[in-house]
């Protein structure tokens, strides 16, 4: 269940996302920022200090700004609405957190205390990290996620390709009557292992 719920958490920063881009624009302004997102702004007052109350509705644009300010962003856990700029979050400093930065080590206490989504960007490093209950995971940037599908959609063309090959092969041989068990199986081998076998002796 918490597997499941992390991942309906991420689809909100997944890239082409209002909530991505404002996040993209922070680390590209390399100001850091942390946002709480929680479902009630009045039922977390032994985590939230100060502020400004804003209950606007979320716009990139306005998120950015915010996190100019020193502190936290608050908002409902759909990201469509900003409770509050300028917080100052403050969680049981008994809670275990293996982070070594200030804003870091407040998201993940924040996160495990209050069972909430908590996102941390670092000044720094220029990283986003993602804090929901007693999980962490790092946000790749997007330049990243497209090296890493331009490389699989590259391993899956010669996947296919080979594939293919091994297809024409036993076609030729099915015409001149000479198909062998061996064939067969080396090409059910191939499906099966994912084209981790090699095909230069297929078929011989």
């Amino acid at each position: 269940m918490e597997d499941s719920e992390l991942l309906s958490k991420l689809r909100m920063l997944a890239p082409g996302k209002k909530l991505r881009k404002a996040l993209d624009d922070i680390v590209m302004a390399n100001i850091g920022a942390l946002l709480f997102f929680v479902d009630e702004f009045k039922d977390y007052g032994q985590v939230i200090q100060g502020g400004f109350y804003i209950n606007a509705d979320f716009a990139p644009e306005k998120l950015y700004e915010l996190a100019k300010m020193d502190g936290a962003v608050i908002l409902n856990e759909e990201a469509t609405r900003i409770f509050a700029a300028n917080v100052h979050l403050i969680p049981d400093a008994s809670i275990y957190s293996e982070e070594t930065g200030i804003r870091h080590r407040t998201a993940e206490r924040v996160a495990k205390q209050t069972g909430k989504l908590v996102v941390a960007v670092s000044r720094r490093r220029n990283t986003v990290t993602v804090y929901f209950k007693d999980h962490k995971y790092l946000i790749n940037k997007v330049d990243f996620l497209i090296a890493k599908v331009a490389q699989a959609l590259n391993v899956l063309e010669k996947y296919q390709a080979n594939l293919q090959g091994l297809i024409d092969q036993i076609d030729i041989k099915e015409i001149e009557g000479q198909v062998k068990l061996i064939d067969i199986t080396y090409l059910i081998s191939y499906l099966y292992m994912g084209g981790s076998e090699p095909v230069q002796n297929c078929c011989e």
